[in-house]
């Protein structure tokens, strides 16, 4: 029975993966037809309104907007092929090519993509804005070197511990956050749930060679809050730094050349509301120098549900740090639970975002959960009771379960987007939680750390 459940497991995992390739590369499909159906839609209108709009409303936008289309499926094309390096399954991409064609023959205007991973393919997008593009500077300055600096401040680095303090960064996107953190000098390791997000990022660490190498259009899915014609068919440069040649300057200053970025995966994916089980390996940017002994940076990725992945690690992490993350846990205490344990004593959480609970009111106004059983359990704690249970009940001495920190700096920080188009009409704006807690040392550990720091 449990081989079979392991057996079914597996045959879910790939399922899934077959359905974000085929979504990946019916992109221009779905989004060509969204277009058509604007297109058509003014086409309608009755010839006296129709008169008094410009001549750039019809044809000329039209245009504008399938070259747009064609650019973005060209990045997404590339970004697929590197599949087998997430999960060892030959010719997936192949096989995602016939069933599109033979799905196009037999009914053209119909699309295999599920709205849902339509809406994941347009935010992969959007993420491309905020984490790889000049366009999203604002967005990375305003959390991520908050988030850096306050990493410097707590956990200096000197030369005695560069790149040996290891830094954990759940959710890590498409890898921006966790690169940033190894090119200021720390060991990093991102772990991400998402296959879009695995994919996409697993592209630009790992195969990208020069900035600006594609031209992107994030939100030409957007017909809605547009100031002027052309804002939603923008382009944009991505990535806006090539990865390999920022650690090859990281690298310049311990006086070696850099190898490349490592990645790995591992752990069972849970994303969508299914059990996904993974492997694991090794990936590696392509060399910056052909010296025969590089130097490798302590940087990689896993993939699979943060609180399972790292179920059977303890005290093995100086820092952790969360992005907009917190807000993705159904019980959010298990995440609380699971940094505890994974800081060593004395070890820094570093947390920056809302609390936007990505699983509440899923059950309700007519479904939208989709029967995943995280909807039906989801505890949405406010700031307040989550920081009574981070500094423990009347905030003195250290409780048996052990989950105490010490709340270092506490704020909210205003005027905060995610993924936002900064010319559209429409934007939602945070105002983030962001604070530094530090795992309380046990009187037993200070005991410890008192002996080893008299040594």
């Amino acid at each position: 029975m449990i081989a079979g459940t392991e057996e079914g497991d597996i045959l879910k995992e790939r399922q899934h993966l077959f359905e974000v390739v085929v979504a990946f590369l019916e992109y221009s499909k779905f989004a060509g037809l969204e277009i058509e159906r604007r297109w058509l839609h003014l086409c309608r209108l009755p010839q006296k309104y129709a008169r008094l709009l410009p001549t750039r409303s019809l044809a000329p936008s039209l245009r504008q907007h399938r070259e747009a289309i064609q650019a973005n499926q060209a990045f997404l094309n590339a970004v697929v092929q590197g599949v087998d390096e997430i999960a060892p399954v030959d010719g997936m991409v192949a096989l995602a090519m016939e069933q599109l064609a033979q799905h196009a023959a037999a009914a053209p205007r119909e699309v295999l993509t599920s709205r849902a991973n339509i809406s994941k393919i347009h935010a992969t997008l959007h993420s491309c804005l905020r984490e790889w593009s000049q366009d999203g500077i604002a967005e990375r300055t305003a959390c991520f070197d908050v988030i850096i600096d306050a990493l410097t401040e707590f956990l200096p680095v000197t030369s005695a511990n560069r790149h040996k303090q290891k830094v954990l960064v759940p959710g890590a996107g498409l890898g921006r956050l966790p690169l940033e953190i190894v090119h200021r000098g720390y060991a990093c390791q991102g772990n991400e749930f998402s296959y879009f997000m695995l994919l996409t990022s697993n592209f630009l660490l790992n195969h990208v060679e020069e900035a600006g190498m594609f031209d992107l259009h994030p939100f030409v899915d957007q017909s809605c809050n547009i100031k002027k014609t052309g804002d939603n068919v923008r382009e944009i440069k991505v990535p806006d730094v090539c990865p390999a040649k920022l650690l090859w300057r990281e690298g310049y200053r311990e006086g070696d050349e850099v190898g490349g970025v490592g990645a790995q995966e591992n752990g069972k994916l849970t994303e969508g509301g299914e059990g996904r089980e993974g492997g694991e390996h090794g990936q590696h940017h392509p060399s910056s120098s052909s010296s025969p002994s590089p130097w490798q940076p302590d940087f990689s990725m896993t993939a699979g549900e943060f609180v399972e992945v790292y179920a059977n690690q303890k005290e093995c992490w100086d820092a952790v740090v969360t992005c907009f993350f917190l807000d993705t846990a159904p019980i959010v205490l298990e995440y609380i639970e699971a940094i505890h344990r994974l800081l060593r004593p004395g070890g820094v959480w570093i947390n920056f975002g809302p609390l936007l609970y990505h699983w509440a009111r899923g059950d309700r106004a007519g479904g939208g959960g989709e029967g995943d059983e995280r909807f039906a359990k989801s505890v949405e704690l406010n700031w307040e009771d989550m920081r009574h249970v981070m500094v423990g009940a009347g905030g003195e001495g250290v409780r048996d379960d052990g989950w105490e920190f010490e709340i270092a700096k506490e704020e909210f920080r205003e005027g905060v987007t995610y993924a936002a188009d900064g010319r559209s009409m429409m934007r939602t704006v945070y105002d983030c939680l962001f604070f530094v807690a530090i795992k309380k040392v046990r009187g037993e550990e200070a005991g410890k750390n008192e002996v080893m720091a008299k040594g």
